[in-house]
């Protein structure tokens, strides 16, 4: 029999490999780390029909699974995301339109393209100023500068 095709002891594996045998070596010693194969479950058609239908957050849910394995699995088959809906109040909206969009999204807290799409969506035309601004500061200018001095006759200087 060839000594090579059962090698028995350790010392020999060591140079048939090139580095030290250690049985077990690689296999983690804590439970629920071997990657996560044991507790497999197959995908169902039904199961894979649902992905991008809804978030993977309402998937993984609904399916009793992983947020994870539901963001993998869609992935893998090439299937794009659901983006979570954004819901507006009733003042956020009234509020579109008012006033500039910059302004809107800052008061808002959110993203001026956002502010824009909305106000576009609900058929909203972009805020126009009754008073162009070069109107309105020249008109401030000219109510500053007939408004009477406001310093008391008693400390004026003839």
């Amino acid at each position: 029999m060839n000594r090579f095709m059962n090698p028995t002891s350790e010392r020999e594996l060591q140079r048939l490999l090139g580095h030290a045998y250690r049985p077990g070596a690689g296999k983690s010693k804590r439970p629920g780390r071997g990657g996560g194969r044991e507790n497999y479950q197959e995908w169902t058609q039904a199961e894979l029909e649902l992905l991008g239908k809804m978030t993977d957050d309402a998937a993984a849910k609904l399916l009793k699974r992983k947020v994870a394995s539901v963001r993998a699995k869609r992935w893998a088959r090439g299937i794009p995301r659901v983006p979570r809906e954004v819901f507006w109040t009733k003042r956020e909206l009234d509020l579109l339109g008012t006033m500039p969009d910059e302004e809107a999204a800052s008061r808002l807290g959110r993203t001026l393209r956002a502010v824009e799409a909305k106000r576009q969506q609900m058929g909203r035309p972009p805020f126009t100023p009754l008073i162009a601004p070069v109107a309105a500061a020249q008109f401030a200018a000219t109510v500053v500068s007939r408004r009477p001095p406001l310093i008391p006759d008693s400390c004026r200087l003839l």
